[in-house]
């Protein structure tokens, strides 16, 4: 037996619904396999060296967008290739092992970069949104349903870009309001006033609502929520009791508000994750630093406090030496 890294491509005419992947002969009108979007666990970019019979996406996808769905044909491949070698990209599509194609791998296989991070983040879009429906669907509760449909409304790109720009902006007109120093009852000192009382309405009803997706221990649990938590109470308390001494300081928790952007922009928290991940190895490496600077400020000390009693006189003094 001789075994070979050739790689045959089948063709097909795949068709992308709100519900299913779907494959066909060409030109043929059966349906000889699909994929439930609700069951399909991970999908992405896939490399070359495949060495299993494969399918292969088109030059580019015909962008039918009717009812529903689009459309795209798959050609076939005889012979061997390699997915460098002919310009392709493959895309993998892993199905649940419990659900209609028992685990299945797919490959689908595109002649260009574009086209196969297209077919990517359409599949990957329509699977979140079947699966998260066929879940709520399989939700007994009354309760859950209403958890499981403010999941989504708060979890979707959408929502979390709203608040993002709600966060920037109220920092924006924090800042104004620093620059412009408005006098105490007038007109324009009221209107920053309402605007403030506004946006702390705002951002209490999506703490509400993330408490409510995220019930209890999830919510606190993560340390962003927390700091929500408390710059929103710090916020209310002022607004409850401006009137009484001290309490109006906590209007000057507001201004961290921004800092709450770095959780809805997930470049900006990683950036944040990362720099939060790299404390206790500096703390390692200034432990280090003050050992060693240490040990040679006590040999100073012993061998130089007779020679340079300013310099080498005291621990201390050579510390800083």
């Amino acid at each position: 037996m001789v075994l070979t890294t050739e790689i045959v491509w089948q063709e097909r005419e795949v068709i992308l619904t709100q519900h299913v992947l779907s494959f066909s002969n060409v030109g043929a009108t059966k349906i000889i396999d699909y994929i439930p979007l609700a069951e399909i666990t991970d999908v992405g970019i896939f490399g070359s060296g495949l060495q299993q019979k494969e399918s292969k996406l088109s030059n580019r996808r015909n962008g039918n967008k009717k009812q529903g769905f689009e459309s795209g044909r798959l050609s076939e491949d005889d012979g061997s290739e390699n997915l460098q070698s002919n310009g392709g990209y493959a895309l993998q599509i892993i199905t649940v092992p419990d659900g209609h194609n028992s685990g299945r791998t797919y490959r689908l296989k595109a002649d260009s970069a574009e086209a196969c991070h297209d077919w990517v983040a359409d599949i990957q879009k329509l699977s979140k949104e079947a699966s998260a429906k066929r879940m709520l669907e399989e939700l007994p509760g009354s309760l859950d349903r209403a958890r499981m449909l403010a999941t989504i409304f708060y979890m979707s790109d959408y929502t979390q870009m709203f608040i993002a720009s709600l966060i920037i902006l109220n920092f924006i007109l924090n800042a104004a309001s620093s620059e412009i120093l408005p006098e105490d009852g007038t007109h324009l000192a009221m209107i920053f006033e309402d605007v403030e009382i506004a946006f702390t309405a705002i951002f209490t009803l999506e703490l509400i609502i993330n408490l409510f997706v995220n019930w209890w221990k999830p919510f606190f649990n993560d340390s962003w929520n927390v700091f929500d938590l408390l710059v929103i109470t710090a916020s209310l308390l002022a607004f409850a009791f401006q009137n009484l001494p001290g309490f109006s300081l906590l209007r000057l928790i507001r201004v961290f508000r921004v800092l709450r952007v770095f959780k809805k922009l997930q470049s900006l928290r990683r950036i944040i994750n990362a720099l939060t991940a790299s404390v206790m190895p500096m703390m390692n490496a200034f432990a280090v630093l003050f050992l060693v600077t240490a040990i040679y400020a006590i040999l100073g000390v012993s061998l130089y406090r007779d020679q340079s009693p300013v310099h080498f006189g005291s621990f201390s003094s050579a510390m800083f030496t």
